[in-house]
């Protein structure tokens, strides 16, 4: 998909950076400054492409996220009970108790 060059948007804080008969492109060292990892996710946008970092470990990121929501002390039987209960207790929430 061609697009053109948005002047005014490389004006407001961006930079433009050269693409390489290869297809790479060096980005500039005070966007990747505090960047852990040297991946990057790209996307393609209605504005243009979006690079992202990708975490080394992208899972020990993801249990970092989710560390407060773990029960380490819960068995995976309880969880299920517990899960169902919840659902029950939804449905009567919205359609009544259960007779």
């Amino acid at each position: 998909m061609k697009r053109g060059v948005d002047t005014w948007d490389t004006l407001s804080g961006m930079k433009i950076v050269t693409l390489t008969r290869g297809g790479q492109v060096s980005i500039p060292v005070e966007f990747r400054r505090d960047w852990t990892s040297n991946r990057v996710m790209v996307q393609e946008t209605d504005r243009g492409l979006l690079l992202r970092p990708v975490p080394d470990d992208p899972l020990a990121l993801a249990r970092g996220y989710l560390a407060d929501k773990a029960r380490p002390q819960m068995s995976v039987d309880d969880s299920i009970r517990e899960f169902r209960e919840e659902e029950i207790a939804a449905e009567e929430r919205k359609y009544g108790p259960v007779e």
